[in-house]
């Protein structure tokens, strides 16, 4: 089985084959300039966006089917489950959408405008995290809110990281990591006052493009889209210490099960790395533009969409 864009899978780590393909009826996202992620497991279901239609999909990981269909009112940028709910971000990241588990939208946080957006095809950095105690959420240019997930207050608002253009981010009980997309670097905030806390070395050449990140297996992981490269970055040093060549084009990446799963979204390719030996162990076909890595129940599940900024 191969998948096809404008659908979500499910990998089976232990064969290294694609055992199911859903179609959702439109693109999940252009996860490798927004940042994401466009894809989310947790209570029970498997949540994905739908950027063409306006909408969250709920997927039921037991039938492998779409349980419903949530219309958003507004172009959902990325999701992410935590504190007993799920969390959807709009563009143009004005507002954040908190759903119960059914995917019944029971309020809308309005985020500070700190900037004007300038018009596309400029990168609209907007980025969602659940860490420990909070929901860290990157909207407009560069800022970045602690949102308090059982009142929906913003607690705390990052006004500027530094010159870094933002991707993806990342929330640990210890810190809370922002990718510097254009940069090849990370941003790392204090988890407990929203503070710039430090930035790690520019990695890679001038062509770096880091969108995603995954922590775990003692580091944090990050893509290198333009020079098809995963970086791992040093908890304790806060600095790049190897780098892994892989497939064409990697976005999502996702620690499971002792290993780093790769998404090379040009080269139709799940890759497989092993964080002790800093070595790729397998590399699996599934066609179609893999973006974004989720793992739970079944496996890891994996979007597919048209490769487009």
């Amino acid at each position: 089985m191969v998948g096809v864009n404008n659908s979500v899978g499910l990998f089976d780590p232990a064969t290294e084959r694609l055992v199911a393909d859903i179609p959702i009826g439109g693109s999940p996202g252009y996860s490798y300039s927004f940042g994401g992620p466009n894809i989310a497991v947790g209570l029970g279901s498997v949540w994905i966006t739908n950027v063409d239609d306006l909408t969250l999909i709920r997927i039921d990981p037991k039938r492998r089917a779409i349980a419903r269909t949530v219309g958003l009112g507004g172009r959902p940028a990325a999701v992410a489950v935590g504190h007993g709910a799920v969390w959807v971000l709009t563009t143009p990241t004005t507002t954040l959408l908190k759903l119960d588990s059914l995917g019944n939208i029971v309020q809308k946080i309005r985020l500070r405008r700190r900037d004007a957006l300038p018009p596309p095809p400029f990168h609209r950095p907007a980025s969602l995290a659940s860490g420990p105690g909070a929901i860290w959420v990157v909207h407009g240019l560069a800022s970045v809110a602690k949102i308090d997930p059982r009142t929906g207050r913003v607690l705390h608002d990052t006004v500027g990281l530094g010159g870094v253009l933002p991707g993806e981010i990342v929330a640990t009980r210890d810190s809370v990591w922002v990718a510097g997309l254009e940069q090849g670097l990370v941003v790392r905030l204090d988890p407990r006052t929203g503070d710039v806390a430090g930035t790690t070395q520019p990695a890679g050449g001038p062509f770096s493009f880091w969108p995603q990140l995954a922590e775990g297996a003692d580091g944090l992981w990050a893509t290198d889209y333009d020079e098809d490269l995963v970086w791992r970055i040093n908890h304790a040093t806060n600095r790049p210490d190897g780098s892994v060549t892989v497939d064409r084009g990697p976005v999502g990446i996702d620690i499971y099960r002792g290993s780093v799963w790769v998404a090379a979204s040009l080269g139709g390719t799940i890759d497989r790395i092993d964080p002790s030996t800093m070595q790729l162990t397998s590399r699996a076909e599934v066609g179609a533009n893999p973006l974004n890595l989720a793992h739970g129940p079944g496996g890891i599940w994996v979007t597919f969409g048209p490769i487009t900024p």
